[in-house]
């Protein structure tokens, strides 16, 4: 990652021919000990974050057993309940009697798998196109790729050019590169129409495609006269090109990104670069741990919602529970005094 790197200011050393820049370099310390202190605080909030679903998912079957309770109760008040009409209703007391043979067993249910696991955010990515339209004119557009799907974009709206431009990758046949330059047809399993585009980033867009849609499923055609390229690598879609190597938009994925050691002279000090990166490599894993702490928040908000829905459910029937008791026992006391 290449921006917003912070460094201290290390001893003098003079290099009156040298570089100007090179001398700056030389005076540069990176302090690491800072870096790896805030990476290890970032994996301990991680780890709590990870002992929180942990709490969650006990919690989670602590309560499936009370609501298991609380239903073989309200199964044994069916029992008393068929009793006590018996003992009230002689004609009740006949039917209790054909129906005992008939009596199956209650349905073993096996608890639900309440393991939670964390679902993590992927960030749908974007390459600049020229949409091509039925009358042959352009527009400015996204393709944006997300995880089963992609849509062509409007960069100003951030919606559909048109309610039509949204795709599920087994949709696609199969993709053509046109003779004319930089153009490229997506083609669909009919009723759908093609899509026409122009962009510089053909090979980005076919990797994508074909690598998101399902195994072998969409075909790749060069028309004659067209440079063939390479595709169904992972790896060509974290290369950016050299103009787009600084950009913070576009294809470029963050683990494409510059190294702030590679911004450095030819001669710029060895322990320097070798911090840099280890800077570098830490800040990386705490935006990933940033991300996954996200992430697992998310996943623990929404368990909290389902579990207060359940235990909102479970007492609604512990009072019917509750309610159900009271009656039985008056009906009790009425057969005792008769």
């Amino acid at each position: 990652m290449g921006g917003g790197r912070a460094f201290g200011g290390g001893g003098q050393q003079s290099n009156p021919f040298g570089d100007p820049y090179q001398a700056q370099e030389q005076q540069v310390r990176v302090d690491t000990a800072l870096a790896r202190t805030a990476l290890r605080t970032a994996n301990e909030v991680k780890e709590m974050g990870a002992a929180t679903l942990l709490e969650l998912q006990s919690q989670a079957e602590q309560i499936d057993r009370i609501e298991g309770n609380v239903e073989r109760i309200h199964a044994r008040l069916n029992e008393t309940n068929t009793l006590l009409r018996g003992i009230e209703s002689l004609p009740a007391y006949i039917g209790n009697k054909f129906k005992k043979d008939k009596k199956q067993p209650p349905p073993v249910v096996d608890p639900p798998d309440r393991t939670i696991k964390v679902e993590r955010t992927v960030k749908p990515m974007d390459i600049e196109i020229l949409c091509k339209n039925k009358d042959d004119s352009f527009t400015p557009a996204l393709l944006r790729l997300f995880k089963d799907s992609f849509q062509c974009i409007d960069p100003t709206s951030g919606r559909c050019l048109q309610p039509e431009y949204a795709w599920n990758y087994d949709f696609i046949d199969c993709v053509v590169m046109r003779a004319r330059h930089e153009h490229m047809d997506i083609r669909f399993h009919p009723p759908r129409d093609r899509f026409r585009l122009m962009s510089s980033y053909l090979q980005v867009i076919t990797n994508e495609l074909v690598l998101r849609a399902p195994k072998d499923k969409v075909k790749v055609v060069f028309e004659p006269g067209v440079r063939t390229f390479a595709y169904k690598d992972p790896r060509i879609s974290m290369q950016p090109t050299v103009s787009r190597a600084t950009a913070t938009t576009g294809f470029v994925r963050n683990d494409a990104r510059q190294k702030t050691s590679d911004l450095l002279s030819a001669g710029a000090d060895a322990q320097l670069r070798k911090d840099l990166d280890e800077t570098d490599n830490c800040i990386d894993e705490i935006s990933d741990a940033l991300s996954i702490m996200n992430d697992q928040a998310l996943t623990a908000r929404s368990e909290i919602i389902r579990q207060t829905e359940q235990l909102d459910r479970v007492n609604n029937r512990v009072d019917d529970a509750n309610a159900r008791i009271r009656q039985q026992n008056r009906r009790m006391e009425d057969i005792m005094r008769d």
